[in-house]
């Protein structure tokens, strides 16, 4: 029998590549995970400033104008 054709290194390649696949699997996960993470504060903090941006600076001037030497 040819080494090629030899069951126990068959299954032992089997194992590792299956190992391999579930480590990718898992490794593709993570990155999805942490890219959905990302794309959600993204948008929160679109939405952050686009509500509380034109009020930040009104507030902004404000405080500065009241503090300011006169």
């Amino acid at each position: 029998m040819s080494k090629a054709l030899d069951i126990p290194s068959l299954k032992q390649r089997l194992a590792q590549a299956e190992q391999e696949l579930a480590n990718k699997i898992g490794h593709d996960m993570v990155v999805k995970q942490g890219m959905e993470t990302f794309s959600a504060y993204q948008k929160l903090n679109l939405s952050f400033n686009l509500v509380f941006r034109p009020h930040r600076d009104r507030l902004y001037s404000a405080s500065v104008w009241a503090t300011s030497a006169w």
